[in-house]
């Protein structure tokens, strides 16, 4: 039944391409422990009575307070936080984000008092501890920040807040980078798709790859090359006529065929980044990164940007928008059938090597930029390629959610969900990667009031 549900999901179609298809290299799975009910179950399970809810109830409960927010008016703000936890007494969501609202204003000392008394009730409530650590290193007792944001890494290391602003007060406290042996960049081959539409975006991005001496490969259609070669003079063009255009009604070229053509290359890193995407940081951030690549899958996500000059900005952290990794890795991985610029092949990939044990560096620095532009996003579409995923990582699952009459509308609003439950372990479980080049030096995460008015999870960083 786990194989039939794969069979629906994925492309079987042949591939009429100028690379060849890259030998796909299984690896023996191991074997995983099966957790014994009351038993096994690990302790993070049920450690944290306090976990944030839903995105969606949570605005829904402090609608009041973002009210206020999107107004601009601070006192209003404030008080109507403080009337929601009289009305909602003890309630440690709600204290937290009365707190939250306080450090925005700089009302520090009171934030921390409100602190105190959630941690005094839940010593194990991750946003009480990110926001008491911060509270710290904006008093400047660094040492106690320092302690508060380690605990907030250690229970919820996918937190791109407490680990920037834990990275940021070690390199205040122990700088790095003096004395140390500059990485040497090694040879990098950046695939992508690039559009035959939007041309300033595409040339300011693969302008910002090539800066680095970064060679970059763009996949697609002859007729879509004859269109851009001459606006990409440093581009190489590989054709590809097998698109998803029957599946997504336009020429969206499928991962596999980035794959195949970095596997073609051979270079010694290889890359993929998606084409609306500026990179940015010194040469030796980025040789630092393709460094790291050289053995591990390195990834990271854009921070969205209002304009191409702004210093600040939201690292988005559903999805990922550039990886790294050793030249041997695309044949760690099988033939699947995502759709380069669709949903989730981005959680999936990282998922991927997760799974496979490769080992993994995820970089919080913010060297990827995109200018946010109109999206057009189909939740259909963003079901189908989540249930895809789920049909690799767990097919059983996969099987039992499509393979039942009734499932489609339940499968939407599991969609979120699921993407959550293959970002987090993925990003958790890797070894932060920092930058310390001069360009990287404003880098923190600052309290953001309108944290909850977000479509989705982002992290307000500068730079």
């Amino acid at each position: 039944m786990a194989l039939a549900a794969k069979e629906r999901l994925t492309h079987k179609g042949s591939f009429m391409k100028t690379v060849p298809q890259r030998e796909y290299v299984p690896v023996a799975q191991t074997e995983k422990a099966v957790y014994r009910v009351f038993a096994d179950v690990p302790a993070h399970v049920t450690r944290d009575p306090d976990e944030s809810w839903p995105r969606e109830h949570s605005k829904e409960l402090f609608a009041p307070i973002l009210a206020q927010v999107a107004r601009g008016d601070a006192q209003a703000t404030l008080r109507t936080a403080e009337r929601l936890c009289r009305h909602r007494p003890g309630n440690n969501l709600c204290l937290v984000e009365y707190a939250r609202q306080m450090l925005a204003y700089e009302l520090t000392d009171q934030a921390l008092a409100v602190l105190e008394n959630v941690l005094g009730r839940n010593s194990r409530n991750v946003e009480a501890l990110k926001l008491f650590g911060f509270a710290q290193m904006q008093k400047g007792e660094l040492a106690t920040a320092l302690d508060f944001l380690g605990q907030a890494v250690q229970a919820a290391p996918a937190d791109s807040f407490a680990q920037i602003n834990f990275q940021t007060i070690k390199q205040r406290i122990r700088p790095k980078g003096a004395g140390l042996k500059a990485p040497v960049m090694p040879a990098v081959a950046i695939a992508t798709s690039l559009p035959p539409f939007d041309l300033e975006t595409g040339q300011a991005a693969v302008a910002s790859w090539r800066r680095y001496g970064f060679q970059v490969i763009s996949v697609n259609t002859q007729a879509e090359s004859a269109l851009l070669e001459a606006n990409y003079p440093e581009v190489e063009f590989v054709h590809c006529e097998h698109t998803a255009r029957e599946e997504c009604g336009k020429d969206y070229q499928y991962l596999d065929s980035l794959l195949d053509a970095l596997a073609a290359r051979g270079q010694e890193v290889c890359g993929i980044v998606n084409a609306d995407i500026v990179l940015r940081g010194s040469e030796a951030d980025w040789a630092l990164i393709a460094e790291a690549a050289r053995e591990r899958f390195v990834f990271g996500s854009r921070v969205n940007i209002q304009a191409a000059d702004a210093t600040h900005g939201h690292l988005l952290e559903p999805g990922f928008d550039f990886f790294f990794f050793p030249k041997e890795f695309p044949t760690r991985v099988p033939r699947t059938g995502f759709v380069f610029g669709q949903p989730a092949w981005d959680v999936f990939f990282p998922a991927w090597a997760t799974q496979l044990g490769f080992p993994r560096s995820f970089c919080y620095s913010p060297v990827a930029l995109h200018v946010i532009h109109k999206m057009n996003w189909n939740r259909t579409s963003n079901s189908r390629f989540a249930a895809m995923a789920l049909s690799w990582l767990a097919p059983e699952f996969a099987d039992m959610a499509l393979g039942y009459a009734g499932c489609a509308g339940y499968l939407r609003l599991l969609t979120g969900t699921i993407a959550l439950c293959l970002n987090r372990p993925a990003k958790g479980g890797a070894m932060p990667l920092f930058c310390h080049g001069p360009a990287m030096a404003r880098h923190f995460a600052p309290v953001d009031p309108g944290y909850w008015l977000h479509d989705s999870d982002e992290t307000l960083v500068t730079f």
